[in-house]
């Protein structure tokens, strides 16, 4: 009987409490208690009391690749992060840390972001950010709370559905491209020399 209990228990203990959402965008699995907010026009938000999950997705028309993004880059995100969030709330609002990250060969930008608005609504708000490049989009997905955020496994769980931007290095294709017209040019005349002599 205590055997069978234990099972019981076992099973019990392995059930979790997870709930997947998948579109042509891409997948991830939420926890139960979150739900649908707003889904229109490639923005979603999923929501749980004061916590949150948003997912905007852009156009990548000027083809940007986090993966070779140097410190300039970075800076510049981290710069356009802290007035985008400035123009709309009177709080302060920090960038604590910001990175490149690579998960399965996507590269991504991670943020956390600090939100000091306890005076004006009671708390702060921390916030987890990840923004994606890939060929055709810019997703933008955050994560937040009125606590600091431990817990990432709904953002983790994120799978994208579109093709990873690769960088096209033109320089050796071209270095081969003169190679092979001057080998071709060179045959020509040493056969036109040949046909003559």
């Amino acid at each position: 009987m205590k055997k069978i209990l234990l099972i019981i228990y076992m099973f019990l203990l392995s059930i979790t409490c997870i709930k997947a959402y998948e579109n042509e965008y891409f997948s991830l699995e939420l926890d139960s208690n979150y739900k649908e907010e707003l889904i229109e026009d490639k923005k979603y938000k999923f929501g749980f009391e004061d916590n949150y999950l948003l997912i905007t997705i852009d156009n990548n028309t000027d083809k940007y690749i986090i993966k070779y993004f140097e410190q300039p880059d970075i800076d510049s995100y981290k710069e356009y992060i802290l007035n985008t969030y400035k123009e709309k709330t009177n709080s302060i609002v920090s960038v604590v840390n910001i990175d490149i990250k690579n998960k399965d060969s996507l590269y991504y930008i991670e943020y956390d972001l600090l939100i000091e608005s306890k005076n004006t609504i009671g708390h702060n708000i921390y916030q987890k950010g990840r923004t994606y490049t890939t060929d055709n989009y810019i997703y933008n997905v955050l994560l937040s709370s009125n606590n600091e955020i431990n817990d990432t496994n709904m953002i983790d769980s994120i799978v994208i559905k579109d093709s990873y931007l690769k960088k096209i290095n033109v320089v050796p294709y071209s270095i081969f491209s003169i190679i092979a017209l001057g080998l071709i040019l060179l045959f020509d005349y040493l056969l036109y020399k040949k046909k003559h002599k």
